[in-house]
């Protein structure tokens, strides 16, 4: 088998794996504005964790509502004071900006239902981890 073919092989598994992955995790859209942020979602024998990428969001600003096997994520990410750190001078111009700010939403579903009052939230170093009990 050539070289060639072996790639072209690899290259429709990974798009085959990636299909596959979206199997059992379904976005659910509700036409709310904003951004998305990512999220990893793990499976224990008892429970599920999910992280979300979340940083600069404060704990004041972040809201979960989980139920049934179903979990959304939503706030708001607010710009910090652009003032220099070392001067106090404002800010002039934006020369890079990449990062997503304001409202967001994020919801999936999951394959088997979860226990919504017992949800544990950690925020750690710009991640935010939500750990829910399987019912």
């Amino acid at each position: 088998m050539s070289r060639r073919r072996i790639d072209h092989i690899v290259a429709r598994m990974g798009t085959l794996v990636s299909g596959m992955q979206t199997l059992h995790f379904r976005y659910v859209q509700h036409g709310r504005g904003g951004w998305e942020p990512l999220m990893n979602v793990y499976r224990y024998p008892d429970h599920y964790e999910i992280c979300v990428e979340l940083a600069g969001v404060a704990p004041g600003d972040l809201q979960i509502i989980a139920g049934g096997r179903r979990v959304a994520v939503s706030g708001v990410r607010r710009w910090p004071d652009l003032r220099c750190q070392r001067t106090g001078s404002e800010c002039h111009r934006t020369t890079l900006m990449e990062i997503e700010e304001g409202e967001f939403w994020r919801e999936i579903e999951l394959p088997e239902e979860i226990d919504g009052q017992s949800a544990e939230v950690l925020a750690q170093q710009g991640l935010v981890w939500i750990r829910l009990q399987l019912k």
